[in-house]
């Protein structure tokens, strides 16, 4: 179905806030849905949907999916595992298409589709850098998974060693560059559904990417990118990650993205969402340094880096998720502590927080 035309769908939707307080951007494959589908993966996103729904209404909270994957196929899977609810809105092909949800029908976002080019043009340059590449010892193959009308053109690099995939990967984003085109590079994820060892490889406009929907939402809603939360599982969520004040790598992530972002859940999926969204917005005072932290209200309660804090949720269980399939998994290191810096609201911030599950909690 072309972009320009609203898309009706089954699923439920969210209630809308009535004034916007915080943005949550969220990744959908193995993020929000873990595709093993297990009782407990279901149980949790449950509670999921449920809290969102609360919060949607009640704190201001305007809730998506960015995703690599197309329209199509985050709603079949939606349809395939039994999600109830749509988000508020829903990025997909790697932010190259925006929709938001109202009375049950996902309508294209006018203000993101002006000024991007169609799609023919981003599949002829596509076609040269594949070309360039080819020439220059770099092969590529071809997806065929993206529907007609994209602007999102996707191929697999194949791992070789690791001294040549580095070369040949940076290769891959300066003759897209000398194109003007963009790219992203990330590890294929299996848990996902993609081939062991090698890489995607996709080229779009060069003004979309999870990032630039990032600044996008967060300037239409007034709000600043420093106070949204987003959550990823592999290398193309990093730059959404980097983009907010509040961006955490769900426990099960890929060992790329896990190597490259300091701030990764010890839960794996929506048990990783769950616990800082117990927490009232917008941001909290700071807390008193050595002050004891509640269990399961600080986003960063389970994560390394940086340290958020949070006062404790009225309605908040004092208890970690108990779901049987998301238990625990084992932090990285955490970093050296470094100087106090200023949060661009002004704040105090001090990075490289103490492990997770210390007795203390780090103030913003």
């Amino acid at each position: 179905m072309p972009p320009s035309v609203p898309h009706s769908t089954d699923l439920g939707a969210l209630p809308v806030p009535r004034t916007v307080r915080t943005v949550v951007f969220s990744d959908f494959d193995e993020t929000y849905l873990a595709h093993a589908g297990t009782p407990g993966h279901v149980r949790s996103r449950r509670r999921l949907e449920s809290y969102l729904a609360e919060a949607g209404a009640r704190q201001g909270v305007l809730f998506g999916w960015v995703t690599g994957s197309s329209l199509d196929s985050v709603l079949r899977k939606a349809g395939t595992h039994g999600l109830r609810v749509l988000p508020h809105f829903l990025a997909c092909s790697l932010g190259t298409e925006l929709y938001t949800v109202r009375d049950g029908a996902l309508r294209p976002d006018p203000g993101w589709q002006r000024g991007l080019p169609d799609s023919a043009h981003i599949a002829a340059l596509a076609e040269q850098a594949v070309r360039e590449l080819r020439l220059r010892g770099v092969p590529l193959v071809p997806q065929h998974n993206r529907p007609p009308g994209t602007k999102v053109i996707s191929h697999y690099y194949y791992a070789q060693d690791a001294e040549r995939d580095a070369r040949h990967l940076a290769l891959v984003g300066q003759v897209a560059e000398s194109l003007s085109l963009g790219v992203s590079l990330s590890r294929c994820s299996p848990a996902a559904g993609d081939p062991e060892n090698c890489y995607d490889v996709d080229f779009l406009p060069p003004a979309c990417g999870k990032r630039r929907i990032v600044e996008y939402v967060c300037r239409a809603h007034g709000v600043d990118p420093a106070d949204a939360f987003a959550f990823g599982y592999s290398g193309n969520d990093l730059e959404m990650l980097a983009a907010v004040g509040r961006g955490v790598l769900v426990g099960n992530c890929t060992e790329e993205a896990r190597s490259r972002h300091p701030r990764v859940s010890a839960w794996s999926h929506t048990c990783s969402a769950r616990s800082p969204w117990r927490c009232p917005w917008p941001r909290p005072p700071t807390c008193a340094p050595g002050r004891r932290r509640p269990p399961r209200c600080a986003p960063w309660a389970s994560t390394t880096g940086t340290s958020g804090s949070y006062r404790r949720h009225a309605g908040a269980s004092p208890t970690a998720p108990s779901d049987a399939s998301c238990t625990s998994t084992s932090p990285s290191p955490a970093p050296a502590r470094s100087p106090a810096s200023t949060s661009p609201g002004g704040t105090a911030r001090r990075s490289g927080a103490p492990a997770a599950r210390s007795a203390t909690w780090a103030c913003t």
